[in-house]
């Protein structure tokens, strides 16, 4: 038992340490608070498209390209993203190890509407921002004010590594009484296929495939997503925003503050960098977003699914309590050998009870060397005799 019990500790160590080193160890950007910002000067476009009516966008799947507009690459050790300065957009989210294209192709997101009061609705899609690239090509600022004065500076900035970002939305002169809307495409990949609507408001998960999810929420809202496939899309707002909403071919949410950062998560269902997003936002907002909830477990693989989720939480558990990853593994390798006793004296006393009968299993064995079928019947006949199983010896 000694034995096993080293063994296990000395592999629990190195898969932990191999863990922490590659996994635990990632970081994501927390927000920089600013009081303000610089607001680039910039060359006015022609106009500005208005959208008339209420209620759902008047959202053209394929907005045409607009002469002037650039392309930029944004890059780290997972993704590739590629941003246009035509509405300061995303036209593609490439995920480098599963080479996947998680926007549909001909398509571009992260669109951005303002509703001014009177019911004036401005599409910012169609319109140049001013680009500016900066912290070594990981970060992408877009900057546009319109001949009223109204100013936008839309940045997207992402880490040297995972699938995540920062998203920030500053504007300037506006009217009382208006407010804008950040969406994102409901399709997803290349093809375009649809997804599972997933929110967080007031502390409750919910998914459109269960209990499912509403067409419009307050300021209780804290994320919304898309599930699809082993893939998840999420942004989550840092600060309450004035609402969010699922259309059919946008989700995003509303706001009317001057300054508004989310999170945008793009990739696998991975608990660990699920976790390690969550665990950073809730060092800026001092809440618990629940991230980690968004991971779905699917057919036989279920299974080894929520048992590796169960360890690491248990192993998280053990190191929030102590501070001390070394501790936290004995611990846990303690909790998985007392599951394991009762199979453990199992073996023991398996062993011991074959080692009573070996002098006559060698008995049988000399007698009927001859004749392995005979001697098989004989040994059988032992083991039934004194009620021991033959592989009993063999559990790890």
């Amino acid at each position: 038992m000694e034995k096993n019990l080293i063994v296990a500790i000395v592999l629990s160590v190195a898969v932990l340490v191999l863990y922490n080193i590659f996994v635990l160890n990632r970081q994501i950007i927390p927000p920089r608070v600013q009081e303000t910002s610089p607001w680039l000067e910039e060359e006015r476009p022609p106009g500005v498209g208005e959208m008339p009516g209420t209620g759902q966008m008047l959202v053209e799947e394929r907005v045409p390209s607009v002469k002037g507009a650039e392309e930029f690459t944004l890059e780290n050790n997972q993704l590739r993203i590629v941003v246009t300065s035509q509405g300061g957009r995303i036209k593609s989210w490439y995920e480098k190890k599963s080479k996947r294209e998680l926007i549909k192709e001909g398509t571009s997101t992260l669109d951005l509407y303002l509703s001014l009061p009177e019911g004036r609705k401005i599409d910012l899609n169609k319109t140049v921002f001013k680009p500016k690239l900066e912290e070594e090509g990981r970060k992408i600022t877009f900057s546009w004010q319109s001949e009223e004065g109204l100013r936008v500076v839309k940045s997207l900035e992402i880490s040297s590594s995972g699938h995540q970002g920062l998203i920030t939305l500053e504007l300037g002169n506006l009217p009382l009484g208006g407010e804008y809307s950040l969406f994102w495409q409901k399709a997803t990949g290349r093809e375009g296929e649809g997804g599972e609507e997933l929110a967080f408001s007031n502390g409750i998960f919910q998914q459109g495939l269960k209990e499912g999810v509403s067409r419009a929420y307050g300021r209780e809202i804290e994320w919304m997503g898309i599930r699809a496939k082993k893939y998840l899309i999420i942004l989550a707002s840092l600060r309450a925003p004035r609402g969010g909403v699922f259309q059919d071919t946008l989700w995003g949410f509303r706001d009317n503050r001057p300054r508004s950062q989310w999170i945008v998560y793009a990739g696998p269902q991975s608990y660990s960098e699920l976790r390690l997003v969550n665990s950073q936002i809730r060092q800026i907002t001092g809440e618990d977003y629940n991230l980690t909830g968004a991971i779905k477990h699917e057919g036989v693989w279920a299974v080894f699914g929520y048992l590796s989720v169960g360890l690491q939480r248990t192993l998280i558990f053990f190191y929030e309590h102590t501070g001390n990853y070394g501790l936290a593994i004995i611990f846990l390798t303690l909790i998985i050998q007392g599951i394991m006793l009762p199979l453990t004296f199992k073996q023991y006393e398996s062993m011991q009870k074959m080692s009573v009968i070996q002098p006559e299993v060698q008995a049988v064995q000399k007698k009927f060397k001859q004749n392995p079928k005979a001697m098989q019947i004989e040994m059988m006949k032992v083991y039934k005799k004194h009620k021991v199983n033959p592989m009993g010896g063999c559990l790890p």
